[in-house]
């Protein structure tokens, strides 16, 4: 018997989430499967997500209203303290939103959400793994909280380095002790950050957990602090938004329990047609190569070289055609444009997946799902975060190559793309894990996890 076919009471859920795309698209995604079965969706998130939860047609409940009684300033963190710890490398995007984060901790502490929530008639709550501080004051509000998780686990493990590395799985002794020396590094850098950010009166997403355990009375020995990032693990049940699949291999087996990532309906529905993308101008005889380094990633360092080298690279392949995601692009700087290259500053990503022969993306794991997905090789060209530790396990399945952004060249991004084309192995693998993830649809793979905490919480007392 399939979770599909198991009979659950239907409840009233709201789905929290960070207003990213890369967070708020599989979130929805799976919002979309569990309204199909017949549960009430909400979702929560900051006022500027708005827009993306009402067009996927669901209610949108506004996270701490008050911010956008914020100034800008505050929101981008320009003001207050915190500025030494955002010189810490990958630490600037985490702490920038400092004076906001302290701001809604507080709201947290006065039990404001809580209220908010009450009229609400909430069933269960699911929140976004990068909000552990919600998830911490739901929890204490006595409603069945879920952890959702659209990265891979950050927990540390013996036979795996950090997300944050590209490092080939630790095999032998010695890779073993290589491992553990940069997970105690991992550690030892997020803890001085920690350190300095209180002392500069800021807050964050660890300091948040700590406190919040201490106001509601959480167990604060569940709190792993040892992770990839800097928001800790939580003692709460936990759903990973990707087929095991995808994950390495485990001589310990996998404690975490996934989830199918619920592409279908989003992409049976993608469409170039109404999505504002001059399709007009695409080649159908022509393979397309779609280029994206995500919403943000044309303003890492390095962007315009990265497109140089690309543009540069098509030019030898003049048969294909490349749709380059480039928002802003000064293209006084990126040298000669291939004949028929497409730049735009967004793309419906879906819709060009059915069509496209390869991709260079940026690693997020939601681009790498939707990849997977569609079957299309990637050529990945990590930036930072999770994404070299996706990019390692791309390379790992074999349904891709990896890239190095840093000096990338013309060459590189040329022989990336000639050994994805030529060598057919790419392709056959990636059959298998699109086929897993088709079927962990299928068959509902994760949905009885939340489903079961509901039928505990609407069972008589």
């Amino acid at each position: 018997m399939t979770q599909s076919s198991i009979a659950h009471p239907r409840g009233n859920l709201l789905l929290v989430s960070e207003a990213g795309a890369g967070h708020l698209n599989p979130i929805l995604g799976l919002a979309e499967v569990l309204r199909r079965r017949g549960h009430g969706i909400r979702v929560a998130a900051i006022p500027r997500a708005r827009p993306q939860v009402s067009a996927a047609g669901f209610e949108f409940v506004p996270l701490f209203p008050a911010w956008d009684s914020i100034t800008e300033s505050e929101r981008q963190g320009k003001t207050g303290p915190g500025r030494l710890v955002r010189r810490i490398p990958g630490a600037a995007d985490v702490l920038a939103n400092s004076a906001v984060q302290r701001q809604f901790f507080d709201y947290l502490k006065r039990g404001e959400l809580e209220q908010f929530l009450a009229p609400l008639e909430i069933d269960a709550v699911l929140v976004d793994a990068d909000i552990p501080s919600v998830a911490l004051a739901a929890h204490a509000s006595g409603l069945p909280t879920i952890v959702l998780r659209t990265s891979l686990s950050p927990a540390r493990r013996i036979d795996a380095f950090p997300l944050s590395s590209d490092r080939a799985p630790a095999i032998n002794p010695w890779q073993r002790a290589a491992c553990a020396a940069r997970w105690a590094a991992n550690r030892a850098g997020w803890g001085l950050a920690r350190r300095l950010l209180i002392r500069s009166g800021g807050a964050h997403a660890q300091l948040s957990a700590a406190e919040l355990t201490r106001h509601f009375g959480y167990r604060s020995r569940e709190l792993d602090f040892n992770t990839s990032y800097f928001a800790p693990i939580l003692g709460l049940p936990e759903l990973i938004l990707c087929p095991r699949g995808f994950e390495l291999p485990s001589p310990c087996g996998h404690r975490e329990t996934y989830s199918a990532c619920w592409l279908k309906a989003s992409f049976d529905r993608a469409s170039l047609d109404g999505a504002g993308f001059p399709r007009e101008l695409l080649d159908d005889t022509r393979p397309l190569i779609y280029c994206s380094l995500g919403t943000r990633g044309h303003r890492s360092g390095g962007s315009t070289e990265f497109y140089r080298a690309v543009l540069a690279a098509m030019r030898r392949f003049p048969h294909w055609q490349l749709v380059l995601v480039a928002p802003g692009l000064d293209r006084s700087r990126v040298g000669p444009i291939p004949d028929g290259t497409v730049i735009v500053d967004w793309a419906p990503q879906l819709a060009l997946l059915k069509r496209t022969h390869l991709m260079i993306t940026h690693g997020g794991l939601n681009s790498i799902k939707e990849c997977i997905y569609a079957g299309v090789p990637m050529a990945v060209v990590p930036l930072r975060f999770d994404q070299p530790g996706n990019a390692m396990r791309v390379a790992h399945h074999r349904a891709g190559v990896v890239l190095e952004l840093r000096g990338i060249t013309e060459d590189a991004v040329a022989d990336g793309l000639r050994t994805l084309d030529g060598d057919p192995t790419f392709r056959t693998a990636l059959r298998g894990l699109q086929a897993e993830f088709v079927s962990a649809e299928d068959s509902a793979l994760g949905l009885s996890f939340i489903e079961d905490a509901v039928a505990r919480h609407l069972q008589p007392h």
